[in-house]
């Protein structure tokens, strides 16, 4: 990022993402639903030795989710003529949205209201973080960040 606007806009909706998330953390812990393997190895269990167990609810795999496509969204210059390319682009992002949640499901790591909570939070976030922004001057220089 080489703007101020578009560090400032990513930075205000990290914040916005990340500090209710840890608060909820703290003050109300969920468990994540991890199943008892008989011999955990490998990636999973790489998984549950690095992420604790106590920070399932809101799900920052999908409030991420939803901010990184924001700012993928605003990054992108706009391309007049080249309609079918940005909605493959989109189509791919939703493709790889649905792979994560299923994964964080698939692993144990979320239930499915961890999910919605956090979809949700990071659309709060993405639109707190983004306001004012004006996505039609991403194309013209401000001042370097």
């Amino acid at each position: 990022m080489d703007r101020r606007d578009l560090l400032r806009g990513y930075t205000r909706s990290f914040l916005a993402l990340t500090l209710p998330a840890f608060v909820c953390f703290a003050l109300h812990p969920v468990a994540s639903p991890r199943q008892t393997l008989a011999q955990p190895d490998g990636p999973v269990d790489w998984i549950r030795w690095a992420d604790g167990p106590y920070n399932a609810f809101p799900s920052l795999h999908a409030g991420f989710l939803v901010v990184m496509g924001g700012l993928a969204w605003r990054l992108a210059p706009p391309m007049p003529g080249l309609r079918a390319g940005r909605l493959v682009a989109i189509g791919l992002y939703v493709v790889w949205v649905v792979a994560v949640l299923y994964a964080t499901l698939a692993t144990g790591q979320h239930l499915v209201w961890d999910l919605v909570a956090g979809l949700a939070l990071g659309v709060i976030a993405d639109v707190w973080g983004w306001r004012g922004f004006n996505r039609s001057a991403t194309g013209t220089p401000e001042t370097p960040a």
